[in-house]
């Protein structure tokens, strides 16, 4: 789940503005805490897909300190380091 699918579910559950739209933060952060709690399957798709982000810019870094360059497969269109 995208984030901003994500934004869009809290607001629909919510009827709260998101802070970037002039929402009230404290609020918004309030009912986050709260929602987490429910075991919502969306918060759990977002929460999954955010980790998995983390871990790909993480071992994306990883790889470019150790020096290699990502590469696109000309054939697979597979990615690559070299």
């Amino acid at each position: 789940m995208t984030k901003e699918a994500w934004c869009q579910h809290i607001e629909s559950i919510s009827g709260l503005v998101r802070p970037s739209r002039g929402g009230d933060f404290r609020q918004w952060r309030n009912f986050i805490a709260s929602h987490n709690k429910t075991g919502c399957v969306e918060c759990k798709q977002r929460a999954k897909t955010a980790k998995a982000n983390a871990a790909r810019k993480n071992r994306d870094s990883a790889m470019e300190l150790c020096g290699l360059t990502k590469v696109r497969g000309a054939v697979s269109g597979r990615v690559y380091w070299e």
